[in-house]
C-alpha cells in the first residue's frame, strides 16, 4: 500500500497500523474531555501557516487556544520523555539496502536533526539499529519496511516503555509522500 498523504497517514496511524503512538487528539475539545494534563505538542494541519508547539504545560497550551490558536487546524499529541530518548531518525530501504538518517540529540526530531545529523548505510544501518533499538522495536520496524515497500519509516526509541502500546519505540511517521 502507498501512502500518499500526511492527512492518510496520521488516519492510519490513529487506528495503530503503524505500532506504538502517543495519544492524540483532533481537536481542543477532545483533549480537554479526555481529562488529559500533561504535557501537549501541536502541530498543525495548515500548509500556509505551520505551526509547532513541543512539550508545553496544558495550561500553556490553553491559553495559546484563547488567542493565536482559536480556530485552526491543530492535532495534539502527548508530549514525548526527551531525556529518555536514545535514538531516532528516518529509515528507508533502497535498492542498495538500508538508508538511515538518524541522531542521537536528545530533542524533538527536527530539532535533533540541527545538532546532529548522522547517515549509516547497508550493514552499518544495521549494525546502528541492533546496537541501539531493542530487539522488538528492530522487528516491528523491519515490518514496516517489509509491509510498506518505498516507504520512510520515522521513528524514536527511548529507554523506557512508553506510548499506548508502553513499548520502546514511537513510530511517527510511515510515508511515501
Amino acid at each position: 500500500m502507498k501512502i500518499t498523504s500526511k492527512n492518510q497517514m496520521y488516519r492510519m496511524s490513529d487506528k495503530g497500523l503503524f505500532g506504538n503512538r502517543f495519544r492524540s487528539w483532533d481537536s481542543w475539545k477532545e483533549v480537554v474531555d479526555s481529562g488529559f494534563r500533561g504535557l501537549l505538542s501541536v502541530r498543525s494541519f495548515e500548509i500556509w501557516n505551520p505551526i509547532r508547539i513541543y512539550e508545553k504545560s496544558f495550561h500553556y497550551v490553553s491559553g495559546r487556544m484563547e488567542t493565536d490558536l482559536k480556530g485552526r487546524k491543530l492535532k495534539f499529541y502527548e508530549a514525548t520523555p526527551v531525556e529518555s530518548r536514545v535514538i531516532q531518525g528516518e529509515l528507508m530501504e533502497l535498492p542498495g539496502g538500508l538508508y538511515f538518517r538518524h541522531t542521537f540529540a536528545k530533542r524533538p526530531m527536527r530539532e535533533a536533526f540541527e545538532i546532529q545529523d548522522l547517515i549509516a548505510t547497508g550493514v552499518n544501518a544495521l549494525m546502528v539499529l541492533k546496537n541501539h533499538v531493542d530487539p522488538v522495536s528492530f522487528d516491528e520496524l523491519r515490518e514496516l519496511l517489509d509491509k510498506y515497500p518505498g516507504c520512510v519509516v520515522e521513528f524514536t526509541e527511548f529507554k523506557i516503555p512508553v506510548g499506548v502500546f508502553n513499548r520502546t519505540m514511537v513510530v511517527w511517521e510511515v510515508r511515501h509522500y
